[in-house]
């Protein structure tokens, strides 16, 4: 019998972080946003990149987009989850709800070799038993894409 073998490595969250993490457990993606201007930010920040404001919360976002950039890992991977899952994706999602608005996923369900491409539409699906925020490919347009 081998050693257990490592869990995903999750991230830690602080108090900046905390309830957008505390929200992908419970099934939703939700990005900072600055009740000022209305620009989103991700990773959270303490203050509006724009405006300089500080009044900033968590809220619900569509959950659609595309993926900016992809790639497939084959080597260096440091943690044994990912040493032992290699290859694997590492996408770069532009939300729709405001362009320039990016998360990481790591696609999961894309089989090795099967990269989608840049462009191509994804939706949140999340992951509540550590709630990583993940994304799918899905052949739904981005209005009708499940969220």
């Amino acid at each position: 019998m081998g050693a257990p073998q490592p869990g995903r490595p999750l991230p830690a969250a602080d108090d900046l972080t905390r309830p957008h993490w505390d929200a992908a457990r419970a099934g939703r993606l939700e990005v900072q946003r600055c009740h000022d201007c209305g620009l989103y930010a991700h990773p959270p920040t303490p203050c509006c990149h724009r405006c300089l404001g500080t009044d900033l919360g968590f809220e619900v976002v569509s959950g659609r987009g595309t993926v900016y950039s992809v790639t497939e890992t084959w080597s260096g991977a440091r943690h044994p989850y990912f040493a032992e899952r290699v290859p694997y994706p590492v996408a770069i999602i532009e939300l729709d709800d405001q362009p320039g608005l990016l998360m990481y996923s790591n696609l999961p369900g894309t089989a090795a070799g099967e990269l989608p491409r840049a462009g191509a539409v994804v939706h949140f699906v999340g992951d509540e038993a550590d709630g990583i925020p993940d994304f799918a490919v899905t052949d739904t347009p981005t209005s009708e894409a499940p969220h």
